[in-house]
């Protein structure tokens, strides 16, 4: 089993990256953070294994379908898009290049094909 560097939560932390439960399988990262989170990952030798989508319910959102946890960093919870498996991509570098800041404002999950 591989040990995590000490500073790694510390980084999730500073780029309000959540776990949804335990450890850390499931991560919900904000779109404007992506890049930095593959570069730790890149750092740690962490390679992504795929994502889903994830909605931010506020006041005036509503749920996109699943629960999810309560957020620690903003108001609201996150409620998981249902979808039939998660999105691979093949290395790291691929989310990046499948999520340009260009298009991240704003996001839509269905700009995005698999």
């Amino acid at each position: 089993m591989r040990t995590m560097d000490p500073g790694w939560n510390d980084e999730l932390e500073e780029m309000k990256i959540q776990p949804v439960g335990d450890g850390l399988i499931d991560l919900i990262c904000a779109p404007e953070n992506i890049d930095r989170f593959v570069d730790l990952c890149n750092e740690m030798g962490v390679t992504i294994q795929g994502f889903t989508w994830w909605c931010h319910v506020t006041e005036g959102h509503e749920s996109c379908g699943m629960g999810g946890p309560v957020s620690k960093y903003f108001d609201g919870w996150f409620s998981e898009v249902p979808m039939e498996d998660i999105i691979k991509i093949e290395g790291n570098e691929g989310y990046r290049e499948r999520f340009p800041e260009s298009k991240l404002p704003g996001i839509d999950p269905g700009a995005y094909d698999r």
